[in-house]
């Protein structure tokens, strides 16, 4: 860029020199994009190339530019005489021989243009007596070695420019007419012999006239070169930006990352010490179940021991005497093997550590997308299910696992423990409960379809059963309900075909439809909301799901009406756990849809291409705080599901 810079800089008057070997030029030759150089450097740069078909094509040494070697060779190729000849005279040196009487001992003094000879001033003065070289041009070198910027080199120039041009057809005559006719120069025996009847002027004039043009033209080619000088700095001061924009941006990373580092190995203290607390806890737990199971273990035999030698050896009397304490014994083992025996011990192997720090670098983009992992799925394992109230269109869990059944035809909602206890009835004020939901302020928010013209409604408990006073009137029948991030309620209206965001005094907030604003649903049925804040629908007619983001915005759907890959039929309850999977009761297939949080499928639970239990007609989901999944069938039983 520097010497870019550097020539471009260069004054345009200058000793014209070759382009390749940058001395003086000798027998110059011009290519068509006027780049200069001599024979030889030309001869030496194509190898000798003397013209031919196969050869003849071929680019300039320094600009690239394609030009045609003349069949002579690179020998035809324009000269450049005035070039030349120039270079002739600022190359003579004073202290030089005199080529005409080669007297080593006298200095040159002139060079004659016509002779190309330099000479010493004794030459000089026999060379002006001489009739034959009188009219030749000298030029005296002292001057032709001024400075280019002076007026003491203009005489050289006149000298120059006053050169007389042998015609190329009749050597003893010179070139003295321009015909404008045919473009061409002309001596006398030429213009009365060929172009008596052309416009012909002499050739002063004519040259006068180019020399016009050729001043403009020089004048536009100086304004280009400004713009490219002025380009070429622009250019070089952004390079130089460039590179230290890219070094601050180098350090910049190197810190961020390093922070990033710093800022991982943070977190990865944090949870090994988590790990390490959480460790103990279920060693001590397991720890001390073991030592409760070797006691009641220890009773059992005891006990046992004591029975057989009691039926073994013990009178009719004292088997009467001590039998009521045995079975008392028994009772209380019994007791206290139960509840050790349902104390199951899991073990959960860690898949994914999901970060909960904010984000380290918010300022750089890497350009890389991070994919989200997901835990892998395994056969469905049912732990245990509950018989609850028949006719079940709801299912919910509350903080402490407990789980809240609906029961339509019961008209009812029940809490029940994890073991099946049934823990309390929420039946005061509800006509006709189909659904419901718990947030995180332990409210169960239940819809209520009313008697299909009043009493539509969502009511509030709290999870003990007690009613709360909180009651939402609707507009019209509700089925399922979820609650926003923000605290809105989401309630599906199957009989209206809609499906609205209320906030929690009962003002319709929005509609959720298409971006065209086309209703999407047929019959709305269950909805559920992830941890993105996005919302995810069940349409039991329609046989699919639809995905919108927190503000309402369509996202797109899942499945189609049938039994294959990916098809439902009448799709019910709906929910999503921890990790961003959406899970579908796909009712009528008798199967779970488990998808990712994009919505896109990633297997089955139960169905018959799976392994493992088997569910008949599930319509409700729930998913606990441990991450089992709640599988409601219709019938009122609920499966306890491990599924990762």
């Amino acid at each position: 860029m520097a010497a870019l810079l550097k020539t471009i800089q260069e004054d345009d008057d200058v000793a014209p020199t070759c382009c390749l070997c940058q001395g003086s030029l000798r027998m110059p030759r011009v290519l068509p994009c006027l780049d200069i150089f001599c024979l030889e450097c030309l001869e030496r740069h194509f190898d000798g190339c003397q013209g031919n078909e196969a050869s003849s094509q071929s680019k300039c040494p320094t600009c690239g530019e394609a030009f045609v070697i003349p069949a002579g060779g690179l020998k035809e190729m324009t000269m450049a005489s005035h070039m030349k000849c120039l270079a002739d005279v600022i190359n003579t040196d004073g202290d030089q021989e005199c080529q005409f009487c080669g007297d080593d001992k006298k200095h040159v003094e002139s060079y004659c243009l016509d002779c190309s000879l330099p000479m010493c001033a004794d030459c000089k003065r026999r060379h002006a007596r001489v009739r034959g070289t009188s009219s030749h041009n000298l030029v005296s070198v002292q001057a032709a070695h001024g400075d280019l910027a002076t007026d003491v080199r203009s005489d050289v120039r006149e000298v120059l420019q006053k050169r007389h041009t042998d015609c190329p057809r009749h050597e003893d005559q010179p070139l003295m007419f321009c015909c404008i006719t045919c473009d061409v120069m002309l001596c006398v025996t030429c213009k009365l012999e060929e172009h008596k009847d052309h416009k012909v002027e002499p050739l002063d004039r004519a040259a006068r006239h180019r020399r016009e043009s050729l001043v403009d033209i020089m004048s536009l080619l100086r304004e280009h070169k400004k713009s490219t000088k002025a380009s070429v700095q622009e250019s070089s001061q952004y390079l130089v930006n460039l590179h230290e924009e890219f070094a601050r941006a180098e350090r910049h990373v190197e810190t961020e990352a390093q922070r990033l580092i710093d800022g991982i190995t943070k977190e990865k203290d944090k949870v090994l010490r988590q790990l390490a607390a959480r460790r103990q806890r279920e060693d001590d737990d397991v720890t001390k179940h073991v030592s409760g199971l070797a006691r009641a273990d220890r009773q059992v035999r005891n006990a046992t021991h004591y029975t057989h030698s009691v039926l073994a050896y013990a009178s009719d009397a004292e088997v009467i005497q001590v039998s009521r304490v045995i079975a008392d014994r028994y009772r209380v083992i019994r007791r206290h093997q139960d509840f050790l025996l349902n104390k199951r011990i899991k073990v959960k192997v860690i898949r994914t550590l999901q970060q909960s720090s904010p984000n380290i670098l918010p300022d750089i983009d890497f350009g890389v997308s991070v994919k989200e992992v997901y835990p892998d799925l395994v056969p469905a394992t049912v732990v245990r299910t509950l018989k609850t109230e028949a006719s079940m269109t709801g299912l919910h869990t509350t903080a402490d696992d407990r789980i809240v059944v609906v029961s339509f035809c019961g008209k009812k909602v029940y809490v029940y423990g994890r073991t099946g206890k049934l823990m309390h009835t929420l039946n005061t004020k509800l006509i006709q409960p189909i659904s419901a939901v718990v947030t995180s302020s332990k409210r169960i928010y239940v819809t209520d379809l009313g008697d299909g013209k009043k009493g539509m409604c969502i009511q509030s408990f709290s999870t003990n059963g007690k009613p709360m006073p909180d009651h939402v009137p609707l507009p019209s029948s509700p089925w399922g309900i979820a609650v926003t991030k923000s605290g809105d309620f989401v309630v599906c209206h199957p009989e209206h075909r809609k499906v609205g965001i209320y906030s929690p005094d009962g003002t319709l907030k929005q509609t959720l439809k298409s971006d065209s604003g086309n209703n999407l649903f047929n019959n709305p049925r269950c909805v559920a909301v992830n941890n993105d804040g996005n919302i995810i629908i069940s349409d039991f007619a329609k046989h699919n799901i639809r995905l919108f983001d927190p503000e309402g915005k369509f996202l797109g759907s899942y499945g189609s009406e049938g039994e294959g890959h990916q098809q439902l039929r009448q799709p019910c309850g709906v929910c999503c756990d921890r990790y961003g999977h959406i899970l579908i009761a796909d009712s009528n297939n008798n199967r779970v849809h488990v998808l990712n949080a994009q919505g896109e499928l990633r297997g089955y639970l139960f169905g018959n291409d799976c392994e493992g239990a088997r569910v008949v007609e599930p319509v409700a989901l729930a998913v606990t705080k441990g991450g089992e999944l709640l599988v409601g069938e219709w019938d009122g039983r609920v499966h306890i599901v491990c599924y990762l």
